[in-house]
């Protein structure tokens, strides 16, 4: 879900003209303007209540503001403010500022990643109905040989032939793409459904799609090997017989696999797999949650949405027991993964 940084108060507009004349304020603002006028007599408080709040002054989407009534002195540890859609199913005015700002930004973008990029008005995938997402691996920028590369050549004489050669091609090597496009992909769909966009999606040959086709929800969808992004309320457990701090990644609800399977797709993960990676702030907070876990299986900052790009497979274990795995390539799987925390009230 969307979040914002900042939201329109028509009651702040007229209450306090002089800073905010324009009704427009930021989260972190709007709890401590709360916080201030708390002893104030209800009618005279610029904010009172969480049912204030709009998109923007031409935009009817309604906002609450997370956390707006938390004195942070007294809870350091409880997620700082931030704006958040107030109901389901909301779309954006066509004048909405937000709304046009991110329209104008995505036409003028040229090549976005590996995955998608934009063409005038057009949304261009490289999928396919039947292997799904396909990451492009074909790099596009080049740089110049260096004695790193080719440690048998002396520095001197590198740095002259690329200096010789700098319009040739020859002596280029061609650098690939960052894979780290996921968080980028949820964001799109995320504004692409938010803002009720008009723009066609299409796949490599030049059919149209629906966008929605890219993401699986885990518990709804029939598992196959085709890459897609999958997405569902996730947890994390310790892996009790490896002593090297492994965890267990798991999506809360069983999956149907093509064959009958059912089962609650997982995966053992290690730090140093995602140290190597450099992802080692995923895996910390990825422990955080498995310690959360561990404390009660039941609150809702025990779980997080997850989303992974990729496919899954069927391991049959030493006990015969058949189980849904993640597919992955271990130096990049930390890459294709995306947690987004729940909603803490």
């Amino acid at each position: 879900m969307p979040k914002y940084e900042k939201a329109f108060c028509k009651r702040l507009m007229e209450k306090d003209p002089d800073n905010y004349p324009d009704g427009m304020v930021t989260a972190a603002d709007a709890n401590k303007i709360y916080l201030e006028d708390i002893n104030k007599v209800y009618g005279y408080r610029r904010i009172c209540e969480n049912t204030i709040f709009y998109c923007a002054k031409e935009c009817s989407v309604e906002l609450s503001c997370i956390n707006l009534f938390v004195d942070f002195d007294n809870y350091p540890d409880k997620i700082r403010p931030y704006y958040a859609n107030r109901k389901h199913n909301q779309f954006h005015s066509l004048d909405c500022p937000r709304k046009l700002q991110f329209i104008a930004e995505h036409r003028k973008d040229s090549t976005k990643n590996q995955i998608y990029y934009f063409e005038n008005d057009k949304i261009i995938f490289d999928f396919s109905k039947v292997t799904g997402l396909i990451a492009n691996l074909k790099p596009t920028q080049k740089i110049a040989v260096s004695s790193n590369n080719h440690p048998d050549i002396p520095t001197r004489i590198v740095d002259n032939y690329n200096r010789k050669n700098e319009n040739s091609n020859y002596n280029y090597q061609k650098r690939a793409h960052h894979t780290n496009q996921l968080r980028e992909i949820v964001e799109l769909w995320d504004n692409y459904k938010e803002y009720n966009l008009n723009q066609k999606v299409y796949d490599a040959d030049g059919n149209q799609i629906d966008f929605n086709l890219f993401f699986k929800k885990v518990q709804e969808a029939q598992l196959d090997k085709a890459v897609h992004i999958y997405y569902g309320q996730a947890y994390c457990r310790y892996f009790n017989n490896d002593s090297s701090q492994s965890l267990i990644l798991n999506y809360s609800g069983p999956a149907a696999w093509l064959n009958g399977v059912n089962a609650k797709p997982q995966v053992i993960i290690n730090p140093t797999t995602f140290e190597n990676a450099r992802c080692k702030t995923l895996f910390d907070n990825l422990k955080r949650y498995a310690d959360r876990w561990e404390k009660d299986h039941t609150s809702s900052q025990s779980y997080f949405e997850l989303y992974y790009l990729g496919n899954f497979e069927i391991k049959i274990l030493k006990s015969k027991k058949k189980i849904i795995s993640f597919n992955y390539s271990e130096s990049q799987f930390p890459k294709c993964l995306l947690i987004q925390p729940n909603p803490k009230n």
